[in-house]
């Protein structure tokens, strides 16, 4: 995890919710990094997180950018579970902040991520791809965000209610794709009491 993000845990713990933030570098491969998230969902159903005061029947996930991406992509799959001897239930919600759902011809990026690897890895890491019986979703992004960035949200969530999902858009107004950052970590808004609400009602 990296430090940088621990005053939105911080934030998170202080009214009294139970959250893991799983942040990711993009130093590695796709799979490497979808599977160390699955090994996170593990360790954090299974070991100590009742010690600690969290419930394992309550997991929400989420990342701002390319975190936002792999857990959308962890949340939708449903090709995991059972061989880690999870339910297929365990991802309760999923939040994303200016995410990534869709990588090929029509992604609308300038530049193909390096972290992809083989152009192959294209459709297996694009979320919108792998849309089976997913847990509710709050997809957000500011109103000022990359534009492809604002167009995947919408086909997101168009995607997801298609599939009968329980999905909700959260635009943030006056917010580029940094300034969505800080807004995870401003307690007072607009996400963080948003998104605090949003995961009561799913608990």
């Amino acid at each position: 995890m990296d430090g940088r993000f621990d005053f939105k845990i911080r934030i998170f713990r202080r009214r009294q919710r139970t959250v893991r933030i799983l942040v990711t570098g993009l130093s590695q491969t796709l799979p490497k990094l979808v599977e160390a998230i699955l090994g996170l969902l593990t360790a954090i159903r299974f070991f100590n997180i009742a010690a600690h005061g969290g419930d394992p029947a309550r997991l929400f996930i989420g990342g701002l950018s390319a975190g936002g991406h792999y857990t959308a992509l962890a949340s939708v799959r449903r090709d995991w579970q059972e061989t880690l001897g999870l339910p297929a239930d365990v991802v309760r919600g999923c939040l994303t902040l200016s995410g990534v759902f869709l990588f090929g011809e029509d992604a609308g990026m300038k530049m193909r991520p390096r972290f992809l690897g083989d152009r192959a890895n294209d459709h297996a890491a694009s979320p919108m791809h792998h849309i089976d019986a997913p847990p509710p979703f709050l997809i957000a992004c500011g109103d000022g965000d990359f534009p492809h960035l604002m167009r995947q949200a919408g086909e997101m969530t168009a995607a997801l209610e298609a599939a009968g999902g329980d999905v909700e858009f959260f635009e943030l107004p006056g917010r580029d794709h940094f300034s969505s950052s800080t807004a995870g970590g401003e307690p007072d808004g607009p996400w963080v009491p948003h998104a605090l609400d949003w995961m009561a009602r799913h608990k």
